[in-house]
Parts: structure tokens; sequence; C-alpha cells
């Protein structure tokens, strides 16, 4: 089954400025247009009469309502990642990047935008299994590896050890407010708490990390003095 196109893939097949400008337009659009009428009840019309275009360039690009939702939600992707990267900076040591990834994720993932979208994924995937798989794979597991390479710059663990790190860290970020957001949207959150939960939850990260780095060290010191490496503890990465 092919699929549908990136944000970047999309823009690449716009060959101007003004076409790059009014691929952006849609898939906005879209976004705002699924929030306010759910999956279901939003129409491509509507878009488009918002954004600009015709229906027929729209099939030739996305090819169905379902693969714009997917694109529109890889728009939003590439936003926190986007976001990221602006604040990001090479050499930078693993545990204040610790505390920059958390700030910046958590901020993005509690807009209003991205909440909302979350419960359109969720109550939409049994019905649009494609849309699911893909948040899995690209919103979930996806970020999952993409932190994890970010943390191999400047730890000294295996992908394995890596990869269950970043889902543990991410995941805490997600598990207070931006589950209860998710639930209860009628319970407003503050900048400083949003700011308060990246600290609290960069710092727990921080603790299990130098755990693990303990483990590896020991491990290390086991192997010189020709003693076998102990059975490794059983680690979570993402499918």
């Amino acid at each position: 089954m092919p699929q549908p196109d990136s944000l970047q893939q999309a823009l690449a097949k716009a060959k101007t400025p003004k076409g790059r400008e009014r691929t952006k337009a849609l898939l906005s659009a879209a976004i705002d247009v699924f929030l306010e009428r759910g999956y279901e009840r939003a129409s491509l019309s509507e878009i488009i009469a918002r954004s600009g275009g015709s229906k027929s360039a729209v099939y030739a690009l996305y090819g169905s309502k379902e693969k714009l939702f997917i694109a529109a939600l890889g728009m939003m992707l590439e936003d926190v990642y986007e976001a990221y990267m602006r604040e990001y900076e090479a050499g930078r040591p693993w545990h204040q990047e610790l505390r920059v990834f958390a700030r910046v994720f958590l901020t993005s993932m509690m807009s209003e935008r991205t909440i909302g979208c979350t419960r359109l994924v969720y109550a939409q995937s049994a019905a649009l299994p494609e849309a699911g798989s893909w948040y899995y794979r690209e919103a979930l597991a996806g970020c999952y590896r993409a932190f994890a390479k970010v943390l191999e710059n400047s730890l000294p663990l295996p992908m394995s050890e890596l990869e269950s790190i970043s889902l543990h860290f991410v995941e805490s970020l997600k598990a207070r407010y931006f589950t209860r957001s998710l639930c209860m949207p009628q319970l407003a959150v503050t900048m400083d708490e949003i700011e308060e939960e990246a600290l609290a939850c960069a710092r727990d990260a921080e603790v299990l990390i130098r755990v693990r780095l303990a483990r590896e060290d020991q491990e290390r010191r086991r192997m010189k003095r020709g003693k076998k490496p102990r059975r490794a503890e059983r680690t979570s990465s993402p499918g």
C-alpha cells in the first residue's frame, strides 16, 4: 500500500515557493477542520474552501481523506521536531539535553492542536488502521528512536538501553498533564506547571541513566577481571 506523502515530500512536489505555501495552508486548514468537525464530518470541500485549490489537486497529491489526515498529522510532528532542533546544541552535556528536550517536547504536546489531534487518532484508529499504524510508527516509536539517537552522541550505552531510556522518558513526560488533558480538557495547565513537570521528568531520567551507566561500568570491570558478564536485565524497547 503506498504511503501518504510526508510534509517534506509534499513540499518537494510543490516546485515553487507559492506552491509550498499552498501545501502548508492546505494541511493547516485540514487540521482545523478535522478538529472542529471530527474526522467523519470533516469534508474536503470545507478544507479546500479555507485553503484554496481544488479537489483534483488534493486527490492527486494525497489520494484520500485518510491520507490527507495522516499528512496533516505529519506536519504537526515535524513542527515538534523543528522546535527541538532550534534548541539543539551539539556537544551539550546529556543531562542538560534531557532538560531541553523535556521542556520543548512537553510544551509542544500540551498545545490544543496536539491534544485534539491525539484524541482524534485514538478515536479513529480502529476505523482508520493506516492512520493508527502511522501514529504508532512515526509519532510514538519514531520519537523514542530519535531521542535515543541524540543520547547516543554522549552516552556509552547500547542502543537497546538508550531506546528503553528514551521510551520511559517520553512516556513519563506525557503521563501527568498530557494524559489528564486528553481526558479532562476543562482542567487548565499553566506554563509553570509544564516547566516544573518537564524538569522533574528530566531529573528522574538522569537518575535512571546514572544507574545504568554504573551498571555498565561494573560489567566492564568484571570483563576485565575475566569474569562472565551477568545476565542483562530485560529492557523494553519500541516494536
